[in-house]
């Protein structure tokens, strides 16, 4: 996101989890860049792919196996002036 850009962050409840009596719990992180290029959504999570070149391509690497480690699961909707992350987890 450049100068005047916007990152906002919600957290909000799950409608259920896979075991009964349990809930899921989804936090989104929505910027109002550029979008993630078409030619890498496929790969945005594999280690060292970066958009501009100038980073190490490990960041959402590191997020996703984080994520996953918390028995969670990460995705993202993304269009041009939109990008959201979603990450969303189980009650332990």
């Amino acid at each position: 996101v450049k100068e005047h850009g916007t990152v906002t962050v919600e957290c909000y409840p799950g409608a259920g989890g896979a075991s009964e009596g349990m809930r899921r719990y989804t936090i989104a992180v929505t910027d109002n860049g550029p979008g993630i290029d078409p030619d890498i959504r496929d790969r945005i999570f594999d280690p060292y792919v970066s958009k501009n070149g100038t980073g190490s391509g490990l960041g959402l690497t590191i997020v996703e196996k984080i994520v996953f480690d918390n028995r969670g699961r990460i995705w993202f909707d993304s269009e041009p002036g939109k990008t959201t992350f979603y990450m969303e987890f189980e009650e332990a």
